[in-house]
């Protein structure tokens, strides 16, 4: 069950906030992110000096991971074929730190704070409306951010952190003052105390096995799936309600509608049914005589011969102008049949280009469907000789 409702569960925007800490008091950053298809884009991104500013740029629907470093936070780098490194690894009390370690081959780095710094900050998000995902320690995510930003250098907060290649080599606090550097994502800028957020983003989603970090008591990442699972679950089954309600109203209109047409049918006698059947049968027949002979256009017969007569220069004559012409002779015993929609004309012309000028005019009109010159023949005493076949549409 824990892992269906993960997979249906993704939290597809975030909020990552970062607590720095220093002397002066605390400083808030704030980092929207939307997961679109695995690529995480930047919504916006704030920075506030305290705590009340902040919420009110938070949405208590949208989970929150938190990250906190600066004053009381260490880092530590840890050789693991240095037995004095080991030794002091192995003595280290986590039951009254938390931490989070990023392991690189045979070296650990290692950022970690007195426990009850990060449960003060607890306690103080607790007392609001906000989902708290987690909280994690230092600038180690920062290091995710490697072939983004493409420096061998960068700050996270106020740690510098280097590399040689993909490998982390150090990372430590800057020496004096406020280090303030802005690194381009995409086609973002953000500053360098979002960026160790923007790498928790990605830790986040990624699951880096990297990674690791202390166990934080009462926040829950699986109390927050479950409370959106069943958000998802009750709105899923208020929605199916709604629409089986709506499906069953229809469909008892649908048939009390049949039931009365079958009462009405049944109140006739069977000859008066007949009569009411043969009357239908022969307005069908009625209309489709006269959708085969073209009286159901929109259009009468003069006003096609009209449209093309007004156009035709004095320099074309027509032989013949046939408009719905019929199919076959006229016989006894037999059907006539005309083509509908089908216009046809011969004539001759003493100017060739005029001919050419008139025949593009005719297949601009909305009328003609489609215009093909049937033949087009050349006598000695230079007169153009030309047949046209239109095929019309209703306009």
């Amino acid at each position: 069950m824990d892992f269906l409702l993960k997979k249906i569960i993704k939290f597809k925007t975030l909020h990552l906030i970062g607590v720095f800490r220093n002397h002066d008091g605390d400083v808030y950053s704030l980092l929207k992110i939307k997961n679109r298809n695995n690529q995480l884009d930047i919504i916006d991104s704030f920075s506030f000096s305290d705590f009340e500013s902040l919420k009110t740029q938070l949405d208590q629907s949208i989970p929150v991971l938190v990250l906190i470093d600066g004053k009381g936070v260490l880092n530590k780098t840890i050789d693991l074929k240095n037995s004095a490194d080991v030794d002091w690894l192995k003595n280290l009390d986590y039951k009254s730190i938390h931490f989070t370690c990023y392991k690189e081959q045979e070296v650990e780095f290692l950022s970690f704070c007195r426990k009850n710094v990060v449960e003060d900050y607890r306690e103080a998000f607790s007392k609001t409306e906000i989902q708290i995902l987690d909280f994690y320690v230092g600038s180690l995510p920062s290091v995710l951010m490697r072939n983004v930003i493409e420096k061998n250098s960068y700050y996270s907060n106020q740690v510098l952190l280097q590399f040689d290649g993909e490998l982390l080599l150090d990372f430590k606090k800057a020496e004096s003052g406020t280090i303030k550097e802005d690194y381009k994502i995409g086609d973002k800028v953000i500053s360098n105390f979002h960026l160790p957020l923007y790498g928790l983003a990605i830790l986040f989603y990624v699951n880096d096995g990297s990674f690791t970090k202390s166990k934080i008591d009462d926040v829950s990442y699986d109390e927050i799936v479950y409370r959106k699972g069943f958000e998802k679950l009750g709105l899923g089954m208020l929605v199916g309600f709604f629409i089986l309600l709506l499906t069953s109203y229809l469909l008892i209109q649908y048939f009390i509608n049949k039931n009365a047409l079958l009462n009405l049918e049944n109140s006739y006698s069977n000859k008066s049914y007949d009569m009411i059947t043969t009357l239908e049968e022969q307005r069908d027949d009625k209309f489709k005589i006269l959708n085969e002979t073209g009286f159901s256009s929109k259009k009468f017969i003069t006003y096609y011969c009209y449209e093309i007569t007004k156009s035709t220069p004095q320099e074309i004559s027509f032989s013949l102008l046939d408009v719905y012409p019929l199919k076959h002779e006229v016989k006894n015993n037999k059907k006539i049949e005309v083509n509908y929609k089908t216009i046809l004309i011969i004539g001759q012309t003493t100017n060739k280009s005029v001919f050419n000028t008139w025949v593009d005019y005719l297949k601009t009109q909305k009328w003609v469907k489609l215009l093909e010159i049937v033949s087009i023949k050349r006598d000695k005493k230079d007169l153009t000789f030309f047949e046209l076949k239109i095929t019309i549409t209703d306009v």
